[in-house]
């Protein structure tokens, strides 16, 4: 493509403008799904999951890389970077594609030939033919993609970066006490319940000191243009659903 110079200037200032929006736009979009996906556990995410759908560990499983011993099956974030490098910039996802990031993974496990079997993509089918289903599921595929890119440092934006940091610690902390906590919980006799109850609190507190670090960042031009995008990604978040019905319409016309 010819270089857009001030030698074409309405050319270049609309590039520059185009330019602009975008990037603005990815930052709000990455900064609502830190606020809004974040969690400690995925099962706060996607929870209550009606028998015969899709359930959280077998997505989560395709979300992911898997080793074998004929080497590593590629999960979707894998394909989809693979797939559709048009949505990256020097390794940066533009989180302006998140729904179309949300059809991929439908295309993909819908499809028998990746998934393995025909009877786990007519599930996975039934399952994104269901709003809420769909609605949790979306939310736990955003923020799978945005771990892997907050580990290989590769978000835009400090607030999400910020969130997606104290939920890393905060698991880390977790898993490093798991094991006290355990013997505590069985020498002084404490209930399943009341282990629920101590779960509770910690995401609480989590969600406490993810609140304040959001705070700390209020005055930051990255929240001001959440509060700009903010009506117009929740619309297109929205239509999610009904980009999925096109998907599925257009599938068993080609099918």
């Amino acid at each position: 493509m010819q270089n857009i110079t001030l030698l074409n200037p309405v050319d270049y200032v609309q590039r520059q403008v185009l330019k602009s929006v975008e990037e603005e736009i990815s930052l709000a979009v990455e900064v609502y799904l830190a606020q809004q996906c974040s969690c400690i556990y995925y099962a706060d995410l996607m929870n209550n999951i009606p028998k015969g759908f899709a359930s959280k560990d077998s997505l989560i499983a395709w979300l992911n890389d898997k080793p074998s011993k004929n080497g590593v099956r590629e999960g979707i974030i894998t394909r989809y970077k693979k797939e559709r490098p048009d949505h990256f910039e020097n390794g940066m996802w533009k989180p302006v594609n998140f729904p179309a990031f949300i059809k991929f993974a439908y295309e993909k496990l819908t499809d028998k030939h990746f998934v393995k079997s025909r009877s786990l993509a007519e599930m996975y089918k039934l399952s994104f033919n269901d709003r809420d289903w769909l609605a949790k599921a979306a939310a736990v595929m955003g923020i799978k993609l945005l771990e892997e890119l907050y580990e290989q440092k590769r978000l835009r934006s400090v607030i999400a970066q910020t969130i997606l940091k104290i939920n890393f610690l905060t698991r880390r902390l977790i898993e490093r006490n798991a094991s006290v906590y355990g013997r505590n919980l069985k020498n002084f006799g404490i209930t399943d319940i009341d282990n629920a109850e101590i779960r509770k609190n910690i995401t609480e507190y989590y969600r406490e000191i993810a609140a304040l670090a959001t705070q700390e960042h209020s005055q930051h031009h990255e929240l001001a243009l959440l509060r700009k995008y903010k009506p117009d990604i929740e619309k297109a978040l929205a239509l999610i659903p009904s980009h999925i019905q096109i998907a599925m319409i257009e599938g068993e016309v080609t099918s």
